[in-house]
């Protein structure tokens, strides 16, 4: 941990924590965890003594300011087959 790591932990608010920890923030999104499950670990954790709302109203604003932007991994169909359809004739005998 650098010096400057070191002050910001003493004397930061929320917002000095969440930046210190914004890699494992920004990682844990992008792995699918919810911020409700990042700030049960935060809380477990001693890092934060806040409630909910004000951390998540502050994490946006940091993601905000970072320029996050969460990875979306989409799974691809192996293979896309189009469907095949037989022409038939239709005679009036069928409607009867």
């Amino acid at each position: 941990m650098t010096l400057i790591d070191e002050l910001r932990k003493e004397s930061t608010g929320l917002k000095g924590i969440i930046i210190i920890h914004l890699d494992f923030i920004t990682q844990a999104i992008n792995e699918g965890y919810t911020k409700r499950k990042i700030f049960n670990f935060l809380i477990k954790k001693n890092l934060l003594k806040t409630d909910y709302s004000y951390f998540v109203k502050v994490l946006n604003k940091v993601l905000i300011e970072s320029n996050f932007k969460q990875e979306i991994i989409l799974n691809e169909p192996e293979s896309i087959r189009p469907k095949k359809f037989k022409m038939v004739d239709i005679k009036d005998s069928d409607f009867e």
